[in-house]
């Protein structure tokens, strides 16, 4: 059982050349030419991805960038001692991670739509689950690397962990002089870098991978060392953020319950409600009610109960039916039915898209071929599918389309043949029959 398990996970088992490992990690390090424009290129078109919050857009510049290529060197130059290739690894993620700032910066400042998506918001504030990911994500890829069969691990390993949208946030964060987005986001981007490298250098420590020069056992004291250095630094700040994230879903948790417990279980008609999480100074509970005025002895019996719920310093605001206060609240309405109504029409188109790509239907067309060419034997090929028309950008359905092919167009009286037996066979009424000679 031992040795069955031993095998079961051994990593020595199609592994590649050293050599030949080495000169792929190299070759996929340089920016010069061909991958410094694909880079380019990636990188403008994760920014329209985030622009438009779309996330297939943000996934195929991420499976085409060649960002990952000198992170993985730069562990490889370490883990080996090769100095050489960690110089000249370090020196093209510098060089990339400028291109792709400069890239994006200008997208970002040319684009009309300078409105903070919620893909762009998420890559602001990295957490230790980020950590995670991108060590995962490192490991998978130095294992996917050292194989003889890259396999499929690789375009798997850009997407999971995700270099090129924080770059490109803070490409945003430039192009908008915002301070706090654009820190945010390099800060992402240093920990999927850092944690892609450290897992990197352990992967090949781990298969023995010889070293290019000797290291006196000092200095490699002084290297170990001085990564886990590194490593922590990067690492804290996301474990405080991790925390701040669950005090602040804690806290949502804590006053929907509240509000659900105190009023809405007792009668009350809830009409606006806002939290406001700050940890710095005071949280906020902003409730107005429906033709319910609370008077300030009320508001201050309730606010004691908020304890009950461990939520501490936190003002609860119940709104007046005054004119001041229902404009304001009518503004806070407006803006958030706007904002939901960009996101319902978004994921609409979304899941439009999504509905009409599972329900292309490939049919069964050697049988079909038979039957067609009883009605016309001059039929040598046909294709028949389900396919997306589009009526405009973002909306379109489905129309069944066959296409045939033959030396001589076929006549009126046997494409409605055709089209009788399609609609009793399939049950496709309308079909579009289109000539390819």
């Amino acid at each position: 059982m031992k040795e069955y398990i031993k095998r079961l996970f051994s990593l020595n088992k199609g592994i590649d050349n050293p050599d030949a490992v080495l000169k792929y990690v190299e070759e996929n390090s340089y920016f010069m030419g061909a991958s410094a424009w694909t880079l380019v290129f990636a990188i403008i078109i994760a920014s329209v991805g985030l622009n438009l919050n779309s996330i297939p857009v943000i996934i195929g510049a991420m499976l085409i960038s060649p960002l990952m290529g000198p992170i993985v060197a730069a562990g490889f130059g370490i883990a080996i001692y090769d100095l050489d290739l960690l110089k000249k690894s370090g020196r093209n993620l510098l060089i990339a991670t400028l291109i792709s700032l400069i890239a994006s910066g200008i997208y970002f400042w040319l684009s009309p739509f300078k409105e903070l998506q919620s893909e762009l918001l998420s890559r602001t504030s990295p957490t230790i689950y980020d950590v995670i990911i991108a060590f995962f994500g490192g490991l998978t890829g130095a294992v996917a690397i050292t194989r003889k069969d890259k396999g499929n691990p690789i375009p798997g390993v850009a997407i999971a962990t995700a270099l090129m949208p924080p770059l490109c946030t803070a490409g945003y964060g430039l192009a908008l002089q915002n301070a706090q987005i654009f820190f945010g986001a390099m800060y992402l981007y240093i920990i999927n870098c850092t944690f892609i490298f450290v897992a990197t250098i352990i992967i090949v420590k781990f298969l023995n991978f010889k070293s290019k020069v000797f290291i006196a056992p000092q200095r490699k004291k002084i290297i170990k060392y001085s990564l886990g250095i590194i490593t922590i630094i990067v690492l804290l700040p996301s474990i405080y953020f991790a925390i701040m994230l669950y005090e602040k879903q804690k806290f949502i948790i804590s006053s929907k319950q509240f509000i659900e417990s105190e009023f809405i279980e007792n009668g009350f008609t809830l009409v606006y409600q806002k939290v406001h999480y700050n940890p710095s100074s005071s949280n906020i509970i902003e409730l107005a009610f429906l033709s319910d005025d609370f008077t300030e002895k009320q508001e201050d019996s309730l606010s004691k109960t908020l304890s009950r719920y461990n939520i501490f310093n936190t003002k609860l605001e119940i709104k007046s039916n005054n004119s001041k206060d229902l404009m304001n609240m009518r503004n806070d309405l407006m803006n958030e039915v706007s904002k939901s109504q960009r996101l319902i029409s978004y994921n609409t188109n979304r899941l439009d898209s999504i509905f009409n790509y599972r329900s292309l239907k490939n049919y069964e067309t050697d049988k079909l071929l038979s039957n067609l060419q009883i009605i016309a034997p001059e039929i040598t090929e046909i294709g028949f599918q389900d396919m997306n028309i589009y009526y405009n950008d973002t909306s379109s359905y489905l129309k069944p389309i066959l296409i045939y092919n033959s030396k001589n167009k076929i006549n009126n009286n046997k494409i409605n043949q055709i089209r009788k037996l399609i609609a009793n066979n399939y049950g496709k009424d309308s079909i579009l029959i289109i000539w390819q000679k």
